[in-house]
């Protein structure tokens, strides 16, 4: 998908980045591919991300840096924390 010009891919972790990014896609108009998962994934977020675009972190530490898109947060951040 990401070869096709102009295209913008969302891939949310969770129901609050998809209600974001599903009115993101219908105010901006331009390709669009949204990527959703049908394996239930909980809320990762306290509060609404500022701009679905940009990197949200979800949890501060001091000893690594863990990148993640999708479905698979949820997964990662509970590796993280263990």
């Amino acid at each position: 998908m990401s070869t096709l010009p102009g295209i913008e891919i969302y891939a949310p972790c969770d129901p609050v980045e998809v209600a974001l990014a599903t009115l993101t896609i219908a105010a901006n108009q331009r390709p669009s591919y949204l990527r959703l998962s049908r394996a239930g994934e909980p809320c990762l977020h306290t509060t609404e991300p500022a701009d679905i675009e940009r990197p949200t972190v979800l949890q501060h530490g001091a000893d690594a840096v863990v990148l993640a898109s999708g479905p698979i947060v949820g997964g990662m951040l509970g590796r993280v924390i263990s």
